[in-house]
């Protein structure tokens, strides 16, 4: 039933090799933002590398709560806790040390406004195709 030979040459095309570099240079990107939210994406970013050159073992809570108590505090953003500072520690080393991963997520976030003129915008679009 499903080895009638219908989609088979769909399934052995070979994908097309498309290269992308990520931009080298993100000054740009943050320029764009707001000048509160570079503030508080540069706190974190300091925040961070205190931690990690005043770190002794690994980003636990053992670890960090004695640093957080002799860690200064950095304009834009308060002291995080030690949670906190593990998940912006994670986010910014799984995307390899990029400031973009710091940025609040809730400048991320999607408005219903946004979002229906994303979606007549693509039913304008699409139905000509």
């Amino acid at each position: 039933m499903f080895n009638d030979g219908l989609f088979d040459d769909e399934f052995n095309q070979p994908l097309p090799k498309v290269e992308t570099k990520p931009p080298q240079n993100y000054a740009k990107d943050l320029q764009a933002l707001p000048e509160k939210i570079k503030t508080t994406t540069f706190a974190k970013l300091k925040y961070i590398q205190w931690l990690e050159a005043n770190i002794q073992g690994g980003w636990t809570q053992k670890n960090l709560e004695p640093l957080l108590k002799v860690m200064p505090e950095v304009e834009g953003e308060k002291k995080p806790s030690w949670r906190t500072a593990a998940r912006w520690y994670s986010a910014y080393t799984n995307a390899d040390k990029n400031i973009m991963a710091l940025i609040p997520s809730h400048q991320k976030k999607v408005t219903g406004n946004a979002r229906q003129q994303l979606i007549s915008f693509l039913k304008k679009h699409l139905s000509v195709i």
